[in-house]
């Protein structure tokens, strides 16, 4: 039986139509199997939401950190082996790189 992996309906739901759009315009509407999913994939990937779009980096980590919690969730529902993870600090791994924000909160002034 289908499990879902997801408890957040709305906002998983945006999340998933949007990186759906966004993987369909970066390798077609070929099914993608989380075996594929790996360092040169998800470097790659990285290059064309930064390249080719017109994302800022925090929406291109954002993506990058979908990606890496649906593979997580895959490995906690037995989908796929825990040793195809391509994430981690690791050689040869793919690491998230958290961009710098600025903090753009209210003064004691203006409020």
């Amino acid at each position: 039986m289908w499990k879902p992996i997801f408890t957040r309906s709305t906002i998983v739901n945006k999340s998933i139509c949007f990186y759906l759009r966004i993987r369909s315009r970066f390798s077609g509407n070929n099914p993608l199997y989380f075996d594929q999913i790996t360092v040169p994939y998800l470097r790659e990937l990285e290059a064309h939401l930064k390249g080719v779009s017109t994302l800022g980096d925090r929406s291109v980590y954002n993506i990058m950190m979908f990606v890496r919690l649906l593979f997580n969730r895959a490995i906690d529902n037995n989908i796929v082996n825990s040793n195809k993870y391509p994430f981690g600090s690791g050689k040869g791994k793919y690491k998230l790189k958290k961009p710098e924000s600025v903090k753009i909160g209210l003064t004691l002034q203006e409020i």
